[in-house]
């Protein structure tokens, strides 16, 4: 990070040196929270000025707030070193739900919130998030984290595009080849026909669609590999059988190129985020319906969120910040900057839905999405699969030789951890 992202991202003041050492001096001035944050199209919207919802908490509430934002390339490794700090840096961070949830909680490094009042008032309204969300925040019969916002796979399809194919067909990845052929003979405006996120970054979560729709299933709930039984093969044949259709154009094939590829109708259409919708939907393609929105029928989400950690020394400060940002106001404003809102209310919003046209696939989204098991190593568990799926896209090796070369990485990996 340069330091001019660092002065960008960051919200509030710094605190001087003789309050840090001075306890006597830490009870009469108030510490700010310090937040460290997933560079994510949706998390911008916190520190953008036009919106002011930091600068609207600190007026409100006398609380100074840090707000650093860090790309998602470095920000694994910045917030498992943080979190593991016996004095850490920040207060708050941000965790990709069930992804890392396990990990957190059982290596002590979060701070449950049941207990604390501003998650329980009225005003907050916790029975208002979405059941599938809130069963998200919770492991372990605690809560551990508000939730910010969502990310599955949602299909954006041009209108022209949706014509060729179903609604219902648009929603089933094993069509995706038949169409991306029919399109490469048509005389549509495209670079390519579909868009792909196959970065190394991305092209496990990318690829979880096209598993589940060919019946076959990732992990079992002891972190048993599943992916390379038949269905899995399958799958990833398919899969790499479509990316053939991509322009060189949209390499790497990462979250910025695709959202781009979309916005800029240089693809006819493809599988992102519902929580980049805010940054590929234009008001402008709203208005005039250019897309047409669809769920996969087995899609994947996960709900990024803020959690306090367990050994913040500013715990109380951080909750009260942590109910604002979850709460009604900040998610009418998160949910139309990014494109998946947290709340039931925000979504039965009338004005909100018609400048978001695509609320209705998000909602459906949130109830058909599967999850990966809550396992304290599942982060260890997929590195191999981004791994042999990047060899296997770069034809380094066959779609059978990745499976199972990363299954007897997961194999290892769980005799290693008991």
């Amino acid at each position: 990070m340069t330091l001019a992202f660092v002065a960008a991202s960051r919200v509030g003041t710094r605190v001087p040196l003789a309050l840090q050492m001075c306890p006597g001096l830490r009870r009469r001035f108030k510490m700010p929270v310090k937040v460290l944050a997933v560079g994510d199209p949706a998390v911008y919207g916190y520190v953008d000025p036009q919106l002011g919802i930091i600068e609207s908490f600190q007026q409100r509430s006398g609380i100074s707030v840090e707000f650093e934002v860090l790309p998602w390339e470095q920000y694994g490794d910045r917030l498992f070193a943080v979190a593991a700090e016996r004095k850490p840096a920040y207060d708050i961070v941000m965790i990709a739900g069930h992804l890392w949830l396990a990990q957190f909680v059982n290596a002590g490094y979060l701070e449950p919130l049941d207990d604390y009042g501003a998650l329980n008032t009225e005003e907050f309204d916790a029975k208002d998030i979405h059941p599938a969300i809130a069963s998200e925040m919770r492991y372990k019969g605690s809560s551990w984290l508000v939730p910010s916002f969502t990310d599955g796979h949602i299909v954006y399809a041009d209108s022209a595009t949706s014509e060729l194919l179903s609604r219902a067909e648009l929603q089933d990845p094993r069509r995706y080849v038949d169409l991306a052929q029919r399109l490469s003979k048509t005389e549509l405006p495209h670079l390519a026909p579909v868009v792909m996120k196959v970065a190394p970054s991305e092209i496990f979560l990318d690829w979880l669609p096209y598993l589940y729709s060919f019946g076959g299933e990732c992990f079992g709930p002891s972190g048993e590999p599943l992916f390379a039984e038949d269905a899995g093969h399958e799958a990833l044949e398919y899969y790499l059988r479509l990316t053939a259709f991509l322009s060189k154009k949209h390499a790497p094939y990462g979250n910025e190129q695709v959202a781009a590829a979309l916005r800029n109708g240089e693809a006819a259409f493809g599988l992102s985020w519902g929580g980049q919708a805010g940054v590929i939907v234009s008001e402008e393609h709203a208005n005039n319906e250019y897309f047409v929105y669809e769920t996969p029928q087995y899609p994947w989400n996960v709900t990024w969120s803020f959690g306090v950690l367990s050994a913040s020394s500013n715990k109380h400060d951080a909750v009260e910040l942590l109910a604002y940002l979850g709460s009604r106001e900040v998610d009418c404003h998160i949910g139309v900057y990014a494109g998946s809102p947290v709340r039931k209310s925000t979504y039965r919003d009338a004005a909100l839905r018609k400048r978001c046209p695509w609320f209705t696939a998000q909602e459906q989204l949130l109830e058909r999405a599967r999850r990966l098991p809550h396992l304290p190593k599942l982060g260890s568990l997929i590195t191999p699969l981004y791994a042999e799926l990047s060899r296997a896209f770069r034809g380094e090796c066959t779609a059978s030789e990745a499976l199972i070369t990363a299954r007897e990485a997961v194999e290892q990996e769980l005799a290693a951890t008991g």
